[in-house]
């Protein structure tokens, strides 16, 4: 039986004692299930501890085009460096959320006739800030996504129904 791609970069960010959290190896979001890709990669940064960044692909019964979610988890700063970032985003908005037991960030980004063309979604676990980013999915019909996720409520139902530590 072949293992899953995955499984490289996580065991070599366990071997750096990064807190891994992850929405396990699929969940579903209204009728569309995600499932983790073998795109998983390790972060690595100069001087400060690496971040993972899982990657769920969607399935939708109905086809449609593909949509993802990126989960990153990360323990040395990367989150600060990516808020500064979006916070130079023109448009781009940022609320407090509560995530569950967790204290959330929800930062969402405009693009062209988009009122919102992705979430993301900063929870703090404890050790590792866990990064949920929602890109829309291009279905090629101005206005439509074809992302569930993009919907605010859901993605935060999402995230405290299936965050957990990594593994489960």
């Amino acid at each position: 039986m072949r293992q899953p791609e995955f499984l490289t970069p996580v065991a070599q960010a366990q071997e750096t004692g990064l807190e891994l959290y992850w929405l396990g190896a699929e969940f579903t979001a209204d009728d569309a299930v995600f499932q983790i890709s073998g795109n998983t990669q390790l972060i690595e940064r100069d001087g400060a501890p690496p971040g993972l960044v899982w990657y769920y692909g969607m399935r939708k019964p109905a086809g449609g085009a593909e949509a993802i979610v990126q989960v990153h988890a990360d323990g040395g700063g990367g989150d600060e460096a990516a808020r500064e970032a979006l916070k130079r985003v023109r448009g781009a908005t940022s609320k407090s959320v509560q995530v569950g037991p967790w204290e959330g960030l929800l930062y969402s980004l405009p693009a062209g006739t988009r009122p919102v063309n992705q979430y993301w979604l900063f929870v703090d676990v404890g050790a590792t800030v866990a990064i949920v980013r929602v890109p829309s999915g291009d279905t090629g019909i101005p206005g439509q996504d074809s992302n569930p996720l993009l919907d605010p409520e859901l993605l935060i139902d999402v995230v405290v129904e299936n965050l957990r530590p990594y593994p489960d």
